[in-house]
């Protein structure tokens, strides 16, 4: 049997299961080299592993339309269950995840346990399926070095590994049905500081609010050159945040050869207002 992970894409050409976990697991791994190389070993297995459970015979009958959607397809359980059985937690947790969302400790250990997927009588034969096709598992992969009882170092660990997996998982994915994998978007925070000071210089700089506001703009620019690290700004309403933060962070991008610009705002109302305004400059 030729094992499936999704059924044929727009070419006609169904996408194997190994070929999906080897690609999610190479994608997974340069996501987390980017981040931090200590994450690459587990985020490659989070990525070979994470749809262990798409070689039941279960799961290859429903992708050929032979049964439908019930237990017997669901497959992030499997994966997991075998993370478990390991003692890689992070990767449980990624696992079980990568499409319903990260469970807390409880549910996770509910989910492995719960007596109608029988992962101890079933694993075998997936790790055998799974070793044949793709390579076999390796006992000892290097994880990051930190003291585990740091809730909030683990924590941050298993969320790190969760998104190089979503990532690498609905890429690998598309890639296959559109046929072309997507081009990623290049940051180039010179061009667009450049855009962002034109549009800063057709505002009026008379009175003394513009005046507040030129002097913000200007300390957050001065910011941008000193060393990666936290920073805080503190300014009232009509202060000109939005231009004013969107200069340091590009600023500091060219500076230290950053890759992404992050906004996070915790209104959809503002979120929808700042993208405005930065599509604007």
């Amino acid at each position: 049997m030729s094992f499936l992970a999704h059924t044929e894409n727009e070419a006609g050409k169904p996408h194997l299961l190994s070929e999906h976990l080897q690609g999610v697991g190479t994608l997974a791994r340069t996501f987390a080299i980017d981040a931090n190389p200590q994450l690459a070993d587990a985020a490659q297995w989070a990525g070979l592993l994470h749809d262990l459970g798409k070689y039941r015979d279960e799961f290859q009958e429903y992708l050929r339309g032979r049964r439908e959607s019930s237990a017997e397809t669901h497959h992030a359980v499997y994966g997991a269950a075998l993370a478990m059985q390991k003692r890689w937690l992070a990767l449980a947790f990624a696992i079980a995840g990568h499409h319903a969302g990260l469970h807390d400790i409880g549910q996770l250990k509910a989910l492995v346990n719960d007596e109608k997927y029988r992962t101890a009588e079933r694993l075998p034969l997936l790790v055998e399926r799974f070793t044949s096709e793709v390579r076999a598992l390796d006992e000892q992969f290097s994880e990051p070095k930190f003291d585990r009882s740091q809730g909030a170092r683990a924590e941050f660990f298993t969320r790190m590994l969760f998104s190089t997996l979503v990532d690498a998982d609905f890429l690998d994915t598309e890639a296959h049905y559109t046929c072309e994998s997507r081009t990623a978007f290049a940051l180039r925070p010179e061009e667009l500081l450049q855009q962002l000071l034109a549009e800063k210089a057709t505002k009026s700089s008379a009175g003394e609010l513009n005046e507040l506001r030129n002097r913000i703009f200007a300390q957050c620019l001065d910011a941008a050159d000193l060393s990666p690290g936290f920073f805080s700004l503190t300014v009232p309403t009509g202060g000109g945040k939005t231009l004013s933060g969107m200069a340091f962070a590009l600023r500091h991008a060219e500076r230290h050869n950053l890759r992404r610009v992050i906004v996070i705002i915790p209104y959809l109302s503002i979120i929808e207002q700042n993208a405005s305004q930065y599509r604007r400059s």
